[in-house]
């Protein structure tokens, strides 16, 4: 399966996955100059699979991962992003970790949720590590996760 890699609206290469046992292969290759993270972009959410390196002229992603440990569904696309500078993102909803998310904003592996007092809590199993955030007004629950989708403390 191909699909394209984006940069925000841009297109800016191309990745490949294909499932080989107990693995998924990916090989992708992008058109920048920064150093940026490569997330493959699924039905069922997203997956940080790393940094491009350059490679005979063009920058060179090849990963192998289980397949097990990535979101649900067929790969969409792909996305460059760099560090956390990186405006937030409409975030679908999906399973990270062993939490089902539901839609919101994501940049990295912070999520947020718009939310005030009373309403009902997203992923009721992560409360304790949720942030409450006022950001121009308005206000948000934002959780961190790590690479294997368990929050990050």
């Amino acid at each position: 399966m191909q699909a394209a890699v984006l940069r925000g609206d841009q297109v800016c290469g191309t990745i490949s996955a294909e499932e080989k046992g107990l693995y998924t292969v990916f090989q992708a290759q992008v058109e920048t100059e920064e150093i940026c993270r490569l997330f493959g972009i699924f039905e069922g959410g997203e997956a940080s699979l790393g940094i491009p390196a350059p490679e005979q002229g063009r920058m060179t992603l090849r990963i192998s991962v289980p397949t097990a440990r990535l979101p649900a569904g067929k790969l969409l696309r792909g996305e460059l992003r760099t560090g956390e500078t990186a405006a937030w993102r409409r975030f679908p909803g999906g399973k990270r970790g062993d939490a089902v998310l539901p839609p919101g904003q994501v940049r990295g592996q912070t999520y947020r949720f718009p939310w005030k007092p009373g309403d009902r809590i997203p992923a009721e199993e992560y409360l304790c590590f949720f942030r409450f955030v006022r950001d121009q007004g308005r206000t948000y629950l934002e959780l961190t996760l790590n690479e294997k989708g368990f929050p990050a403390v």
